[in-house]
């Protein structure tokens, strides 16, 4: 409760609305995290500041292109809610939704032998 209220003034609507949106976006967008392994078995978490998962896919290559420069050793890592562990800064192309489902389609109908 602020002052003003206390006296019997206006309340600020804007600091009220401020403060339910950062509980509401807090609650609604999880923020993610990286585990990095390093090349002794230490297991370090970073947690992203971005709530988007190509933001934090960015921000995670950087750090990881940062750390690798400084230590001078590769490094293994993945975000916590994958089972697919990555090596560096380099993450290789994967296909895309409806690539793959082209390709399922294709498959499922007309038996393809690749």
């Amino acid at each position: 409760m602020q002052l003003a209220e206390l006296l019997g003034g206006k309340k600020d609507i804007v600091s009220e609305f401020q403060l339910a949106m950062s509980k509401q976006s807090a609650f609604f967008h999880k923020r993610f995290k990286a585990e990095l392994v390093l090349k002794d078995g230490t297991r370090r978490f970073y947690r992203c500041k971005a709530t988007r998962k190509d933001l934090a896919l960015l921000e995670v290559l950087h750090f990881v292109d940062c750390l690798q420069k400084e230590t001078g050793e590769s490094i293994i890592w993945r975000f916590t809610d994958e089972k697919l562990f990555y090596l560096g800064s380099n993450i290789p192309n994967r296909p895309s939704k409806v690539s793959q489902m082209k390709k399922w389609l294709l498959k499922y109908f007309f038996d393809l032998e690749n």
